[in-house]
């Protein structure tokens, strides 16, 4: 059984001292979350401390994330040193330091270096911290005349896609292999009988720049795809004295952060209200970025936050004044953005199965007003009485004019009948793309109508 004195355990003691688990009015998880392939436990809980499997014969807890350098402002990042460890003989040269690999080898090889994931590593006085691409690791350390001996060491037990994977277990694999240190200036290398990893020193955060200073979003940035701000202002204020307010579009966040390394993290983190379809997308990307912990660039007026997966906003320099003169995008329910839109059925399945679509016959719908629904079943077409409260839909199906129409046309057309006299609720997908309409043993997805 770990020491309660145990020095690892000691100094996030301090830190769970203060942290506050993360409270939202739903969960967290969304459509950004899934696509960057990483599998979340649940609702994001930032700064809480976890407890990691065994490795090295030691069993510890620890947080997943690097060494709380300062909790909110000054900046007190130690600044670059030109001499080298293995004369200070002593940690003097890494505590508070914190550094990103740049290249390195190991027993299990090469280690890939996955871009958007980057492999971090963070000192004080005696624990390290950092992440090893996709999971958060930690261990106890000591230095003497540049040789390093690392104790009881631990990491997070998050699953990434497999290249992340990859090039963490290459990189543990290496660092289990550390046995000297040696600091030239920006530039930090591990080596070991079959290891040798070059780090460069991270930059500080920009704190004066960043701090007291009102920020507006402007551009969300997923990979290669990017796209304006929706909905209401969208706001990121980091005060003074260590507390967060700000908005996603539809939601307002609220809480506490801190300067740990290169990163800003909060230790508590609040979302309240809830959003239309349209926005979820956006809310989603807002809350995984700053929720992950984010590095930031300040380059006058404005402010570049990123997260790992290449996630990234970007905020502009605003006030308080320009905000009020600032009015949102209409913020329109999900009922008022059907009204007058066509679709046409791409897949569906109800009570008797799967539904028949007849190439260039495709069953279509057209919410003409916010309580009529049109379309065609395919040969015939139709109307319908429509009633929508929230999310919850409900059809009610008007005498039809009757064609003869083929043998196939007709049970497709009874099948999506059906269907529609089944549909209970909907929602809007892939910003208002795709609309999924489900109810008892029936789904149908549709898409715009072109034109």
């Amino acid at each position: 059984m770990t020491d309660r004195h145990d020095p690892v355990e000691a100094a996030f003691e301090a830190l769970r001292a203060e942290t506050e688990v993360l409270d939202t009015t739903r969960p967290m998880r969304t459509v950004a979350d899934r696509r960057r392939g990483r599998r979340r436990r649940g609702v994001i809980l930032v700064a809480a401390a976890a407890s990691l499997p065994l490795v090295a014969g030691v069993s510890f807890l620890i947080s997943n994330q690097e060494p709380a350098v300062v909790a909110g402002p000054p900046d007190t990042t130690v600044a670059p040193s030109t001499e080298s460890s293995t004369s200070a003989g002593d940690t003097a040269l890494l505590a508070e330091s914190s550094w990103t690999l740049l290249s390195g080898s190991g027993p299990s090889g090469e280690v890939p270096i996955v871009d958007g994931w980057p492999i971090t590593l963070s000192f004080s006085p005696d624990t390290l911290v950092g992440t090893a691409a996709c999971n958060g690791y930690g261990a106890n350390y000591s230095i003497n005349d540049g040789s390093v001996t690392i104790g009881a060491f631990g990491s997070d037990d998050m699953g990434c896609d497999g290249p992340v994977m990859e090039s963490e277990s290459t990189y543990l694999a290496a660092f289990a292999d550390v046995d000297h240190v040696e600091v030239d200036g920006d530039e930090l290398t591990l080596t070991g009988p079959s290891t040798e990893m070059t780090f460069v020193r991270n930059t500080p955060v920009p704190v004066a720049d960043l701090v007291d200073q009102l920020w507006l979003l402007d551009t969300l940035i997923e990979g290669e795809n990017g796209s304006s701000a929706t909905g209401d202002p969208a706001i990121l204020l980091l005060d003074q004295d260590g507390t967060v307010r700000g908005g996603t579009g539809c939601r307002s966040l609220s809480g506490e952060y801190v300067i740990s390394g290169h990163q800003v993290r909060f230790t508590s983190f609040r979302a309240d209200g809830d959003c239309p379809s349209l926005l979820r997308e956006q809310d989603g990307l807002v809350v995984n970025v700053l929720g992950d912990g984010f590095t930031v660039d300040v380059d006058g007026s404005l402010l570049v936050v990123t997260s790992r997966g290449n996630e990234t906003l970007v905020y502009r320099a605003i006030t308080e004044a320009e905000i009020a003169a600032t009015p949102g995008s209409p913020v329109r329910s999900d009922a008022e953005l059907l009204e007058g839109s066509s679709w046409i059925l791409t897949q569906g399945e109800g009570q008797n199965g799967q539904i028949g679509i007849v190439e260039g016959s495709e069953p279509r719908i057209t919410f003409t007003t916010s309580d009529t629904l049109s379309g065609s079943l395919s040969c015939n077409d139709f109307t319908a009485g429509l009633t929508i409260d929230g999310r919850d839909l409900s059809i009610l199906l008007l005498p039809q004019r009757t064609q003869v129409c083929g043998i196939s046309t007709t049970e497709a057309e009874a099948a999506f009948e059906a269907a529609l006299a089944d549909v209970a609720e909907f929602a809007l997908e892939d910003d208002g793309q795709v609309l999924i309409v489900t109810g008892g043993e029936t789904e149908l997805i549709f898409n715009p109508v072109a034109g």
